[in-house]
């Protein structure tokens, strides 16, 4: 899978990661499990997560740095580069 980037803190991911990545460290593994009710809910997704499903995300992290831009207003945070090993 393509590594992902994003910029922790800023809103940018369902509220579960969010939380699930708070103390990751670079090279590190981290399994996130994310509840139905937090992630597509009743209605699923397209055929690819069932309705009232949770979702098992293996994640990678792959380097963390310096956000190149952050919204305004937010908060200090790290950018975070990662990659999914597995969702089911």
């Amino acid at each position: 899978p393509k590594p992902f980037e994003f910029i922790l803190g800023q809103g940018n991911l369902i509220q579960a990661w969010e939380q699930g990545m708070m103390g990751f460290r670079e090279g590190g593994i981290r399994e996130i499990t994310v509840p139905a009710e937090f992630g597509f809910g009743k209605e699923g997704m397209d055929g690819k997560v069932a309705p009232d499903a949770a979702i098992v995300y293996e994640l990678e992290l792959l380097k963390t740095g310096e956000p190149t831009t952050t919204k305004p207003g937010a908060k200090k945070s790290r950018r975070i580069l990662y990659r999914i090993k597995k969702d089911n």
